[in-house]
């Protein structure tokens, strides 16, 4: 997927977020760690931090763990 113009966090917040929508993540399933999101999207781990935090605010992303994030069981996709 390609960047553009969109910030850091902007583009990796879109790439989660396009993937839970195509069902590539599943509800319930738990996402891939803020470092292997962070290494396989080129972003710094608080950029993914930033995303995941914005996900979950917007109902994506919910965090069962200390460092583990899951899909929603309904998200709004």
């Amino acid at each position: 997927m390609e960047r553009g113009r969109e910030l850091p966090s902007e583009y990796v917040y879109r790439v989660i977020r396009e993937r839970i929508g195509s069902g590539e993540y599943q509800p319930g399933q738990q996402i891939p760690t803020v470092g292997n999101l962070a290494e396989s999207l080129g972003a710094s781990r608080a950029t993914v931090v930033k995303a995941l935090r914005r996900l979950q605010e917007d109902g994506y992303v919910v965090s069962r763990k200390r460092w583990a994030s899951f899909v929603a069981d309904n998200p709004p996709d």
